[in-house]
């Protein structure tokens, strides 16, 4: 099954902050290590108003996804998403500092084009496909990453808006605030 029931709860104080990774779109994203197992993980902490999409998207799982551990809760309060640590950061920065073959490349293909498969075969669409949302774990397998811009193609939690995405990235119908289908995401693949 493509479900993910394992998910966890996590407390604040299971962690130590070892570092702030990045700043995007009033997220942080701190690399933490679990005090219990000595694993590392990166927290996304969030404004509670910023990330309703993201952790509805949470009880989807897929291999082509970065994975999600669970929710860290403070005062009954969710504060952030535990996804795994990738250690080798983006695609764009990783294909900037190593050589990659035609292998490589096909395999990154076929596992972006199943993990986008699998949004579309449930009624989602990404609308932030880029390399910089694509990224590379220690065996250097691709994960989609970045799900706060996620929408099902049912337009039942508001009208689509154009004001995400890059715009290096971005489908025509995006730029100009047209109805968004999965062509979106495949337009952004393409590029």
């Amino acid at each position: 099954s493509n479900m993910n029931n394992n998910k966890y709860e996590f407390q604040k104080e299971d962690f130590i902050i070892l570092r702030n990774l990045y700043l995007y779109n009033n997220s942080i994203y701190n690399l933490v290590i679990h005090i219990k197992t000595f694993y590392l993980f990166v927290i996304k902490q969030f404004d509670e108003s910023t990330m309703k999409r993201e952790k509805q998207f949470c009880e989807y799982s897929h291999s082509s996804f970065t994975r999600f551990y669970g929710f860290q809760r403070q005062n009954d309060k969710i504060t952030g998403l535990i996804y795994e640590y990738m250690c080798n950061g983006s695609l764009s920065l990783f294909l900037d500092n190593n050589k990659t073959d035609e292998i490589y490349s096909m395999m990154t293909i076929i596992r972006l084009c199943e993990g986008i498969e699998y949004l579309h075969s449930n009624g989602l669409i990404h609308r932030d496909l880029k390399p910089s949302n694509i990224l590379v774990d220690h065996n250097y397998f691709t994960y989609i990453s970045d799900f706060e811009t996620i929408r099902s193609t049912e337009l039942s939690d508001g009208p689509f808006t154009n004001d995400i995405g890059s715009l290096l990235y971005s489908s025509p119908e995006q730029d100009y605030s047209k109805e968004l289908k999965c062509s979106t995401d495949i337009y952004s693949f393409g590029l």
